[in-house]
């Protein structure tokens, strides 16, 4: 592997946020759903009985560096009224 290679994965591994989506939205919106998950690497998912979403920690390009030690961020998915860009928002 390359040395480029190697350090983009370790960038990677530092881009971890948490966010969340209704179970609702996931079942009126699944294509939706589908484009977010194309944008991150789901690590970890639960979920929240209290607030009817799943919970997902993730890693992705889109999420800022972290140091090590640090608390994960949680982010809030944004996306467009058309439904064709979607993003991540630091909300923490």
């Amino acid at each position: 592997m390359s040395e480029t290679f190697q350090q983009e994965k370790i960038t990677m591994r530092k881009r971890i946020g948490r966010f969340a989506i209704s179970r609702e939205f996931v079942d009126k919106n699944p294509e939706v759903v589908l484009a977010i998950m194309g944008r991150v690497i789901v690590v970890r998912c639960e979920m929240m009985y209290q607030h009817d979403e799943l919970e997902y920690i993730a890693l992705s390009p889109y999420f800022d560096e972290l140091p090590p030690g640090m608390i994960t961020p949680k982010y809030e998915v944004v996306i467009s009224k058309d439904g064709a860009c979607i993003g991540f928002k630091r909300s923490e």
